[in-house]
């Protein structure tokens, strides 16, 4: 049972120096994205991984899997071209739809917000590797990497008896936040 919590605490423990890396003052949206990481990692190493039917569990995976690539990307733009950080703030609302079909939906409104937040999720690395090209900076494109690993790791490793699953997932959302801690506060990397 101990093994199980191995991924959620090293989430915690990712999230927690993220969130000592990017303080609220500075990187507000960056923060919150590593506040949701450090409830999911907390509740992960406090209760276990739950059943999945939980709707708790649901909505907190739904916010883990969905909103720090958002956030991130906001953060991002708001210091690179402000602009365009409001343009992906909108990028937000399929989120909310998800929560609000997780509440009160059924399975076919359930596949519609999947497929919204794919979509979403799509254009959320797009723009991240363009101004990873924009701005010569290789973290950016590492970060949509680490991200399309820990969505990958849940599409390609899903099987109903299969635990390694999410702990592939939670992994690479770990990698996720250290990378964005890193892509965020060091804006000076450049490829040569």
């Amino acid at each position: 049972m101990l093994v199980k919590r191995i991924p959620f605490a090293a989430l915690l423990s990712m999230a927690g120096y993220a969130t000592y890396k990017m303080p609220p003052n500075q990187y507000p949206y960056a923060f919150i994205a590593c506040a949701v990481a450090l409830v999911s990692g907390s509740l992960g190493v406090l209760r276990g991984p739950q059943h999945p039917r939980n709707l708790v569990t649901q909505v907190l995976t739904s916010l883990m899997d969905f909103a720090p690539l958002p956030l991130m990307n906001i953060q991002i733009y708001l210091e690179a071209k402000p602009i365009y950080a409001f343009a992906h703030a909108f990028s937000l609302i399929p989120l909310g739809i998800d929560i609000l079909v997780k509440l009160f939906g059924d399975e076919c409104d359930d596949k519609a917000a999947s497929a919204l937040k794919f979509a979403n999720n799509v254009i959320n690395m797009a723009s991240l590797t363009a101004i990873s090209i924009i701005d010569d900076n290789y973290l950016y494109f590492f970060l949509m990497l680490t991200y399309l690993m820990a969505q990958a790791s849940l599409f390609y490793g899903h099987c109903e008896n299969c635990v390694w699953t999410e702990r592939i997932h939670l992994l690479f959302f770990t990698l996720f936040f250290f990378v964005s801690s890193k892509a965020v506060t060091d804006q000076n990397i450049f490829v040569k």
